[in-house]
């Protein structure tokens, strides 16, 4: 969270599914990633930012990790399993050295 380099937000869908995009601001931390609502998995299915990486499955959380260049480096898949933060730790500290190499 500390490195300029790295950005981090969440994606939110089913706005008051029991909170608003605002209620989970105020209920967040100076940690919490940025957060954006993409639509409404049960109503119109319109998830543009996930479908751009993923088919819908109503499968949550899913991570996605793009490099320096806006490309895939990692995804996953949650099934209602996160990323354990050791991993996701991992996988940010392979990208910034992959980047420091020029890859």
């Amino acid at each position: 969270m500390d490195n300029p380099d790295v950005k981090i937000f969440s994606v939110m869908y089913d706005k008051d599914q029991p909170y608003s995009c605002l209620a989970w601001v105020a209920a967040g931390t100076a940690e919490m990633p940025i957060l954006v609502y993409d639509g409404d998995a049960g109503v119109d299915k319109d998830m543009e930012l996930l479908s751009l990486f993923f088919e819908y499955s109503g499968s949550m959380p899913n991570s996605v990790f793009l490099n320096h260049e806006l490309k895939v480096h990692y995804k996953h898949e949650g099934g209602g399993t996160p990323l354990p933060a050791p991993e996701i730790v991992g996988i940010i500290d392979e990208m910034l050295d992959e980047m420091k190499e020029g890859k």
